[in-house]
């Protein structure tokens, strides 16, 4: 079944906060936000990566930081935009 990335979009914004929060505690939290982060680029679903990069920004955990960054700078436009190609 194909979706679109405008159908995919919303979805994902939904379900990440989830993800996130309930993650498996055998991986690193650097390792998770990375790990989705990479996922969302991928499918340029820039909306979710941006909620994700957002909430990266604010954490306390320092590396959990680092990935918000690393995304803002290779995406910062894209996610200024928060719209994905149909």
């Amino acid at each position: 079944m194909w979706i679109s990335r405008k159908q995919l979009s919303p979805r994902l914004v939904a379900l990440l906060p989830r993800l996130l929060d309930e993650a498996d505690t055998d991986i690193a939290p650097y390792d998770l936000y990375r790990c989705y982060a990479e996922m969302l680029a991928h499918v340029q679903t820039w909306e979710p990566l941006r909620m994700l990069v957002d909430r990266a920004l604010i954490s306390p955990d320092e590396d959990i930081r680092e990935v918000g960054g690393i995304f803002m700078r290779l995406y910062g436009p894209l996610l200024d935009e928060g719209t994905s190609p149909a």
